[in-house]
């Protein structure tokens, strides 16, 4: 007869970046091993505790494409518990919660849910288990919904609207006396960036943009040596009067090039260069 293996038990940590993230692995650990302690105290035999954890890692990324989420599944074997602090740790999108649950009970594989009070071995926690998912995946739906309102909001008052390292070419990101963030110019960088359109009009394509900087020892905003990808950013922006983003090129308007294909598709090939072929073609 084939000896049954012994169940374990998983404990499942995640933190995301988010400065939403309230709960740490620590109190995540902390809350898990208090529970498995007076859960399987006294078994028989002795159900032991394994972490798993899953550090910069988003809640809308399904389980099974987390790093350590996808080896946690392949250790999972029918009669283990896969314990979570709170449900949102696991997954906040109810297909995907949805899914595994009906793996892990086909697999006889036990879900603990520490934040609800209930595991997927009774028909009441199941139930509970699919509400739950499907409240956290409204509640994620909803908050970006309002981020949307307030970035429409901000962007038809001139304000930023976005929280990034580095704001668009040509601006600078600051407060005002009342706290706000607010744009201003940046002068020197649009000063560089009209020398760089300058050169780029006598003839020079991106290749050999690129190795002037080089030569030059230019370097973009953050110390970097300039790349074709960025000269060509760059030249976008200031053709287009440095809009605040992408999407407002039209709005802005060309101060380079009156044609509107012209700052829609950057051209690899110069101004001059273009002109002089589209006077030979007209002779």
């Amino acid at each position: 007869m084939k000896k049954q293996s012994r169940p374990t038990a998983y404990g499942y940590r995640r933190r995301s970046n988010s400065r939403e993230d309230k709960i740490s692995l620590e109190a995540q650990g902390s809350q898990i091993r208090t529970y498995h302690r007076h859960k399987f105290h006294g078994c028989q035999p002795a159900v032991p505790l394994v972490m798993i954890d899953d550090e910069g890692v988003s809640g809308g990324l399904p389980l099974f494409s987390r790093p350590d989420g996808k080896e946690l599944l392949n250790k999972l074997k029918p009669g283990d518990h896969f314990i979570i602090a709170k449900l949102d740790r696991a997954w906040r999108s109810l297909s995907d919660g949805a899914t595994m649950l009906h793996w892990m009970i086909e697999q006889g594989i036990h879900l603990h849910a520490l934040d609800i009070d209930v595991d997927s071995s009774t028909p009441a926690g199941r139930m509970c288990l699919h509400v739950m998912m499907a409240l956290a995946q409204m509640e994620r739906e909803r908050i970006g919904e309002r981020r949307r309102d307030s970035n429409t909001e901000r962007r038809s008052r001139g304000l930023p609207w976005f929280v990034c390292p580095y704001p668009p070419l040509g601006w600078l990101i600051i407060r005002d006396k009342y706290g706000q963030r607010v744009f201003f110019p940046n002068h020197k960088e649009r000063k560089q960036l009209r020398r760089l359109l300058a050169m780029h009009e006598r003839g020079l394509g991106y290749r050999r943009l690129e190795q002037r900087l080089h030569q030059l020892g230019w370097t973009n905003r953050q110390g970097n040596p300039w790349t074709r990808s960025g000269i060509r950013r760059a030249l976008f922006a200031v053709k287009n009067g440095f809009p605040q983003a992408s999407g407002d090129a039209q709005k802005w308007g060309s101060l380079s090039d009156q044609s509107p294909q012209w700052h829609r598709h950057p051209r690899s090939i110069s101004r001059l260069l273009w002109g002089k072929a589209g006077a030979v073609a007209k002779d």
